[in-house]
């Protein structure tokens, strides 16, 4: 087999992939939490102060009941601190090299990952998703070689194995990775459209490829800052943005995918699109973790590596010591068949879901254990956009912009944040949430239907309440729009016929875990 095939991988790229999985993990663990108790209230189900009620999941099977179980807060924290341990020994490779040693750590850490990200279906998104199956692959690859602990700790008593690491694993890697940027420009065209005609309807394709402007104008996960200011008002550059977001989505992880000297340079290029949506679009967990990713393109040869028996050549004086290498045991039966069977399945998964095959199963085993391969990264971009206004009132009549005071994380609310004259349109509505995983969970609720929607606003409502003392009332505005095609001058004029909906929540008179003093108000 030769070296950076698609069955082939460098050790050492595998090892640099583990490390930026494992902090990128620990940056969603922490990006999940960073407003404490505000933040561990999406997860839990038995306490009043639950954002969500018992009965607000998608996940109906007993399987799924008891794995993405929520509770109490204290069980959240638990859980939540277990996983950053495991998380944290997965960065630095330690206690993954054995087959058993895998089964206590990565599988673990795995199921957890898996449990966190389902627990709150509100503001999960295909980066989750994509992730799960990067680690369920990453199981039975030997992450731990080179780099890490593990390898300090044996160095002394077990020969290095060679740095190509060659088997079925591999290439499951991979051709996830390409599967996801694959489905993803399918999605956009082939899975919405009956036949390639059709695909001129697209705002991903030829003549319109409007999409990128509909981001850039739009409200959900709009940054607001120059560069976009700029994009919006250029309809050339978007068009030609939008054409070449789908020539590198659809070519280049094919051509990293096949392999050779040069797989890496596409992968740099892949990254390059990922660090212009870092600066355009608030979805950092989808562009931290394609970045990360194409680290395992990185080939043996730009290592410098002359050979796969040679791991090393030190020089000292006139002599030459050479390391030599071993090769790597097959893996067990057990573990071989796993691979070959979710491989498999995820090959007639990916087919299966285009109505290319007939499936079986109805992707029932993919949804079990949360490994599908459903991907739709602004697959149809909106042309219109939700502003949520919160409105908090206090007893003493004042009222503030709620927005502001979680994003604060400050006890007293300070009168800056108090609302005057609400703007007629806000232009920086993405950075208004706490966190994108808020904007994330607003922005679903705002395409429900409105009962539905006003019941899950009230129970929200009624356990903030419980947050902020002296908070007598708490508003949701909606306010719909409809943005403007390319070429206009602004960005989006009032949605015809359709007035702003509002949700009015009256706080119960309870202790709060918030005190802010009212008197500076």
């Amino acid at each position: 087999m030769k070296e950076d095939s698609p069955i082939s991988l460098d050790a050492r790229s595998l090892a640099l992939f583990r490390i930026g999985l494992g902090v990128y993990l620990l940056y969603d663990i922490g990006s999940r939490l960073s407003l404490g108790p505000l933040d561990i209230a999406w997860y839990t189900s038995d306490e009043p102060t639950s954002f969500l009620a018992r009965t607000d999941t998608p996940h109906g099977a007993p399987l799924h009941q008891f794995w993405f179980y929520r509770g109490s807060s204290q069980l959240q924290y638990t859980l939540f601190g277990i996983t950053a341990v495991l998380a944290a020994m997965f960065a630095i490779g330690f206690f993954q090299t054995t087959p058993l040693q895998a089964l206590t750590t990565k599988l673990p850490l795995f199921l957890l990952v898996v449990s966190y990200q389902n627990r709150n279906m509100l503001n999960h998104d295909g980066s989750d998703s994509f992730c799960r199956h990067l680690l369920f692959w990453s199981i039975f690859l030997p992450l731990a070689d080179v780099w890490s602990i593990d390898r300090r700790l044996l160095s002394s008593s077990r020969p290095a194995h060679s740095v190509v690491v060659t088997r079925l694993a591999c290439f499951a890697l991979t051709t996830q990775i390409l599967f996801m940027y694959w489905g993803t420009v399918l999605h956009r065209t082939l899975d919405r459209f009956d036949s390639i005609a059709d695909w001129t309807h697209s705002q991903w394709m030829p003549p319109d490829l409007s999409a990128v402007h509909y981001v850039m104008n739009g409200c959900f996960a709009r940054r607001h800052n120059a560069l976009t200011e700029y994009l919006r008002q250029n309809a050339t550059i978007t068009r030609a943005m939008t054409a070449s977001a789908m020539i590198t989505e659809f070519f280049l992880p094919f051509l990293a995918w096949m392999g050779g000297k040069r797989r890496h340079w596409y992968g740099i290029v892949i990254a390059s699109l990922h660090v212009g949506l870092l600066c355009t679009v608030r979805l950092p967990n989808w562009q931290w973790l394609g970045i990360v990713t194409q680290l395992v393109w990185i080939p043996t040869s730009l290592w410098g590596v002359p050979s796969e028996t040679d791991l090393y050549k030190k020089t000292d004086g006139d002599s030459v010591s050479v390391l030599k290498t071993k090769t790597r045991p097959p893996p067990n039966p057990v573990s071989r068949f796993i691979q070959y069977f979710f491989f498999g399945y995820m090959i007639y998964n990916f087919m299966g879901m285009r109505g290319w095959i007939h499936q079986h199963d109805k992707g029932d085993i993919g949804e079990g254990v949360r490994l599908n391969q459903n991907w739709v990264m602004f697959s149809q971009v909106s042309e219109s956009a939700e502003n949520l206004y919160l409105t908090g009132t206090f007893t003493n009549g004042t009222e503030i912009d709620l927005w502001a005071y979680l994003s604060s994380k400050k006890d007293a609310v300070p009168h800056k944040y108090v609302l005057g004259d609400r703007e007629t349109y806000i232009q920086d509505m993405s950075s208004r949430y706490p966190t994108a995983r808020w904007e994330r969970a607003f922005s679903d609720w705002a395409r429900l239907e409105p009962r539905n929607r006003d019941r899950r606003m009230r129970h929200f409502g009624k356990a903030l309440c419980r947050f902020i003392a002296h908070l007598q009332q708490i508003e949701f505005r909606y306010q719909y729009l409809l943005l403007q095609p390319p070429g206009s001058k602004h960005r989006y004029k009032q949605y015809p016929r359709r007035p702003d909906t509002v949700t009015a929540v009256l706080c119960d008179p309870v202790p709060s875990v918030d005190m802010p003093d009212i008197s500076r108000l």
